[in-house]
């Protein structure tokens, strides 16, 4: 019942109450620079009052937890901020590298070698027995092929190096995962006990963004203090406190690529965001641009060696390539079933040559067909019988039980154009052996198989522009995408900026606010001790009474 010893009971719960809430402050103050902090309050209830004399008196006030001052809505636009941002940075940084590569900006990319290359044949054309002119083309052949091989080297070292920084995120990845499975735990069992595991969850949210600037996620609160997560293409990187590792391969099928499977299903066509996502885009970016420069090599090598053998050099001899006839490069996919295998190819007659992609289908051991992947067309088919040459096209392949045949849904890889760049070489070491003349009879002075060679640099040749064009569409694309990318990211950087200012809005500290609160709670104590002070001395008035 209402009495001196509640006035003691309320006064010690007000001078209880407001020290922890003082106690928050202070940690609150110090937070105030430390990044991923969120603001925390005490939360203060009056306790259950008592019934007498049909009245009800109160009985002080309790703490009754400590809150962190969170908007849940907040924090998930913060993560896809950052992975989008994440995503458009990374993969603008590998465009401005590529463009860096194709760029002809003093001469480093391919277009001037072009040009002088089909300049040479020009020239040879006014004077077809001239040596200097001869010795021109050979050395500008060469240096086409140098050109060639430069791009084609330096895209591949790009490959190489973003398959390292793919290595590097996964393994990222998998440890903040790790790292917030094991919080989850230790949240769990601090909430079990009533009591506050508020910093602990603020290092998990920050281990949480790490993780969404890595790759996109969504998380999801599945219990009390515990946060799943699941990747925006729907795998769990973290079920409780339980976390899956992703983990990294070479392609089966193409040794250039380094994927990334979770659980062996690939998350290259799945993830949308972080910058696993921007380096895998930009990855693709760069095998399309080495693709386009194979194709454009294919295709000067096919067509100036096609007209190189219809010519006669001085020396009489005629049917020589130019350049290095190319490779057949042949894969047996790494899904087969069966035990053949497939020998390197050949080229038969260089003017069949198509330039696609090919696959030999088996429907069961003994029947195939060959399908040109450019124009998705069966080209032929037959009967298989190991160690005959299969031969479609312009190529001729092999393939032989080993030991066993192929089984039904085997398939074979040819392509005419895989390699071209890298290979890329001349063929002619004589300058003699120059083909100028388009019969036997016009040595030396005729000049017609020159000029049509020169002409070669005006014909729509590849996907139906010029080789220059070709390969200045190229260049103008990868500029275009790289701005595209970058614009990309300054909105996305901008939107995260506003992102944050929401954020620290509502859960960060304001030094201001909490001087204020500190003052407020100190006259609370001081009241409290006001309070406690009389109750006493009315205690010793009723001590005293005689």
């Amino acid at each position: 019942m209402p009495s001196l010893n509640g006035v003691f009971e309320i006064a010690r719960t007000g001078i209880n109450a407001s020290q922890e809430a003082l106690n928050v402050t202070s940690h609150n103050i110090s937070n105030v620079n430390t990044p991923g902090y969120t603001r925390q309050r005490a939360v203060l209830t009056s306790k259950d009052p008592v019934s007498f004399g049909g009245h009800f008196f109160g009985t002080g006030v309790d703490v009754s937890g400590v809150e962190r001052v969170y908007d849940r809505f907040i924090a998930l636009q913060l993560n896809d901020a950052r992975s989008g941002l994440s995503a458009e940075t990374s993969h603008a940084g590998i465009l401005k590298d590529l463009e860096g590569v194709l760029n002809d900006l003093g001469g480093a990319g391919i277009s001037k070698p072009l040009d002088d290359f089909f300049n040479s044949f020009e020239e040879l054309s006014l004077d077809p027995s001239s040596r200097p002119a001869r010795q021109a083309v050979l050395s500008s052949g060469i240096v086409l092929s140098e050109a060639f091989k430069g791009v084609d080297s330096r895209i591949r070292r790009e490959i190489s190096n973003v398959n390292g920084e793919i290595r590097g995120i996964t393994a990222d990845i998998n440890t903040l995962s790790a790292q917030i499975a094991a919080l989850n735990k230790e949240i769990q069992g601090i909430d079990v006990t009533g009591s506050s595991s508020n910093d602990l969850k603020d290092k998990r949210d920050v281990l949480l963004g790490e993780l969404a600037d890595k790759i996109g996620i969504t998380t999801i609160e599945s219990s009390p203090g515990v946060v799943d997560v699941v990747t925006d293409g729907g795998f769990s990187l973290v079920s409780g406190v339980t976390s899956t590792a992703l983990t990294v391969s070479v392609n089966g099928d193409n040794n250039l690529l380094t994927e990334v499977t979770y659980k062996g299903a690939n998350l290259a066509r799945t993830i949308k965001s972080g910058t696993l996502k921007g380096f895998i885009n930009g990855r693709n970016d760069l095998t399309g641009a080495l693709e386009s420069i194979n194709l454009l090599s294919a295709t000067i090598i096919k067509e100036v060696n096609v007209q190189h053998r219809a010519g006669y050099g001085l020396d009489a001899g005629t049917g020589r390539d130019f350049f290095t006839p190319m490779n057949i490069d042949t894969a047996k996919m790494s899904r087969n079933l069966g035990g053949a295998l497939i020998s390197g190819g050949t080229v038969t007659d260089p003017a069949a040559l198509t330039l696609d992609d090919y696959e030999i289908r088996f429907s069961g051991s003994s029947n195939y067909i060959v399908v040109n992947l450019g124009s998705n067309s069966v080209v032929t088919s037959g009967t298989y019988t190991s160690g005959a040459a299969i031969n479609f096209e312009g190529i001729s392949v092999t393939v032989t039980d080993s030991p066993t045949p192929p089984a039904g849904g085997d398939v074979f890889s040819i392509s005419a154009t895989k390699s071209a760049a890298m290979n890329m070489g001349v063929s002619v070491t004589n300058t003699s052996a120059i083909a100028a003349s388009s019969t036997l009879a016009g040595i030396p002075g005729d000049n017609t198989n020159a000029i049509s060679l020169s002409g070669l640099r005006d014909q729509p040749l590849v996907q139906g522009v010029t080789l220059a064009s070709f390969y200045q569409g190229l260049v103008s694309d990868t500029g275009t995408k790289a701005n595209d990318a970058e614009n990309n990211a300054a909105v996305k950087e901008a939107v995260l900026a506003q992102i944050e200012i929401q954020r620290s809005s509502v859960s960060g500290v304001s030094l201001d606010e909490e001087a204020i609160n500190m003052i407020k709670l100190q006259k609370a104590f001081e009241a409290s001790a006001r309070l406690l002070s009389a109750a006493n001395e009315m205690f010793n008035t009723l001590l005293n009474i005689r």
